[in-house]
């Protein structure tokens, strides 16, 4: 096991150029990560949530719940250790598995949506213009409701490829 978070890759189980390409993150990292991501999704979606269908009446009158600021600081700083972990992923895991042809597709959905919402941020919080901030909010949103799918493409992705694997296993077997 290596420091920083990778095993090393049996070689026995995974094809030569494989092994070059996507080295495989450690059980703990994976856990570290994925709990990350879980996060930033429930507090994400905790927010759109009391934003869309919570009100709550006040001396004012109608509005927002006492409860959405804090889940939004939530959102803020899980992000900003997602940011590290991602920035992590990229060189050990993205960027080698990008050479390979194993779930490039989906990688690069997986990518794309989460520079979207990493670029979005800055206009979240530094935009003046009212409607120009909304466009960004509105993207940030629904991408981030969405940003699982390609993350559930990717991971099937990698049952898919075992499941093959041991049927051509199964099938040498039965030559031999």
């Amino acid at each position: 096991m290596s420091p920083h978070g990778i095993a090393p890759v049996d070689s026995k189980r995974v094809s030569s150029m494989a092994a070059q390409t996507t080295p495989r993150m450690t059980r703990e990292f994976k856990i570290i990560f994925l709990t990350t991501c879980m996060g930033l999704y429930i507090s994400g979606g905790a927010y759109f949530y009391f934003e869309h269908f919570i009100r709550v009446a006040t001396e004012f009158g109608e509005g927002q719940s006492p409860h959405q600021a804090l889940i939004l600081h939530l959102h803020g700083i899980i992000g900003l250790l997602f940011l590290g972990l991602f920035g992590y992923l990229y060189g050990t895991h993205v960027k080698p598995g990008l050479r390979g042809r194993a779930r490039r597709v989906s990688g690069y959905a997986i990518l794309t949506a989460v520079s979207i919402l990493c670029l979005t941020v800055p206009g979240l919080y530094y935009l003046g213009d009212e409607r120009l901030r909304s466009i960004f909010s509105n993207v940030h949103t629904y991408l981030g409701l969405a940003v699982f799918l390609p993350f559930i493409w990717h991971f099937v992705g990698r049952f898919e490829k075992m499941r093959a694997r041991k049927t051509r296993e199964r099938a040498q077997i039965e030559l031999t």
